[in-house]
């Protein structure tokens, strides 16, 4: 079936028509979704939303030649792998703002038995403490970044990832870190 005859019979709602569709480009989007978020159930959702997006939006989508409908369907899952980038990017910062706002509930708690430079360190040393007991990746992940300063990118070229997989391995990470540490300070008197 020609590009032209696809898009009509697309329109029309054909699910063999649909079919055909996704057997001709779904693994092209899916590769260009793996690229920006890395292989994995992120790229997956991505690419399924993409599709669901094009059910919806398939009437006022224009042929223009060859390779449009294509080109249109990989507009969409690339709006849609940025959309799952930012929500990456918020659950990030959500997670460094608990983290933060945990590191200043047990710095108050220290400072409380203890004056405020003894209190940071036996924070510090909970953390480090924590994170050694958290096991690889998360542990070398962490102590890069939180406790050694490096930036995404360093962790990127230091773990060889792709920059997505530091971002969310780091966000797992510092969420199991926040709960160990939330344990740990709820059994603490």
């Amino acid at each position: 079936m020609q590009e032209a005859q696809l898009v009509e019979a697309l329109k029309r709602g054909d699910e063999r028509a649909w079919d055909l569709a996704h057997s001709r480009h779904a693994q092209d989007l899916y590769a260009g979704a793996v690229h920006l978020l890395g292989k994995g159930p992120d790229a997956e959702n991505a690419l399924q939303e993409a599709w669901l997006t094009a059910h919806l939006k398939i009437q006022s989508f224009e042929w223009r030649g060859p390779g449009s409908l294509f080109g249109w369907l990989r507009q969409i899952c690339t709006y849609k792998a940025f959309e799952t980038m930012r929500g990456r990017h918020r659950q990030l910062a959500t997670d460094a703002e608990a983290l933060e706002a945990l590191s200043l509930k047990a710095a108050h708690a220290a400072h409380e038995q203890a004056e405020a430079r003894s209190a940071q360190q036996a924070l510090v040393g909970l953390i480090r403490r924590v994170i050694a007991q958290m096991g690889e990746p998360c542990a070398r992940l962490l102590d890069q970044r939180e406790l050694q300063g490096k930036s995404y990118a360093q962790l990127a070229a230091l773990f060889r990832w792709p920059l997505g997989t530091v971002m969310t391995r780091l966000a797992r990470c510092r969420r199991l870190l926040r709960q160990a540490v939330e344990s740990l300070l709820g059994e603490a008197p």
